[in-house]
């Protein structure tokens, strides 16, 4: 019985907690790599803040965007036929 809305936002809020998720651990096992792949960065430090930003900044972005879709079409499913469906 939730609203369009409360869907689109369960399903957006849980999408976005897994990709947190996700990138924490990936930014996580990045620092602890560091000195093992030093020699194979180019042009680029280890600890370069503005790679460190953006590429997660992307990811969420793109994790965000990836979610939308399957929420906005789940906002259109009338209730009752999906317990119907089931």
């Amino acid at each position: 019985g939730a609203r369009p809305f409360q869907v689109l936002t369960m399903l957006v809020k849980h999408a976005l907690g897994l990709a947190l998720a996700g990138v924490a651990g990936g930014v996580a096992i990045a620092f602890a790599l560091m000195p093992l792949l030093r020699n194979q960065l180019y042009a680029i430090q280890p600890r370069d803040p503005a790679t460190l930003i953006a590429v997660p900044a992307v990811l969420i972005f793109v994790a965000l965007v990836a979610a939308l879709v399957p929420a906005r079409r789940a906002m259109q499913v009338n209730p009752l036929d999906a317990l119907r469906y089931e």
